[in-house]
């Protein structure tokens, strides 16, 4: 049995409820997706497949931040990420375009729940 000890197996970090939505997507974005979907090891079809779930997460995160903030937040596709996809591998484009059909059905769900 292994014992655990406070001060070297856990690690805490102190977010304000508000400012978590926000963090999450911003290391989502600027970390995890650009490194994920650009990995040369992986199938365009698993990129594609990821691309398509991450966006989704993304857009549950808004929407969770939407009901956290009491307004609408619609969340932005990541357009670099996407823009350059498209223009060195073309093959992927009708992906990319799921994924902004996906983006813009989110959308109107999240604006009629709020309304």
């Amino acid at each position: 049995m292994k014992i655990f000890s406070l001060d070297k197996d856990v690690a805490v970090v102190e977010l304000y409820p508000k400012e978590t939505v926000h963090y999450m997507d911003i290391i989502s974005r600027d970390v995890y997706l650009p490194l994920l979907s650009c990995n040369l090891l992986v199938s365009d079809m698993e990129k594609d497949r990821f691309l398509d779930l991450f966006h989704r997460l993304l857009n549950q995160t808004a929407a969770a931040h939407t009901f956290q903030v009491e307004s609408i937040v619609l969340p932005l596709p990541a357009f670099n990420i996407l823009a350059h996809i498209s223009q060195q591998e073309p093959e992927r484009q009708q992906s990319i375009l799921s994924i902004l059909e996906n983006t813009l059905t989110n959308w109107s769900k999240q604006i009629k729940v709020c309304f």
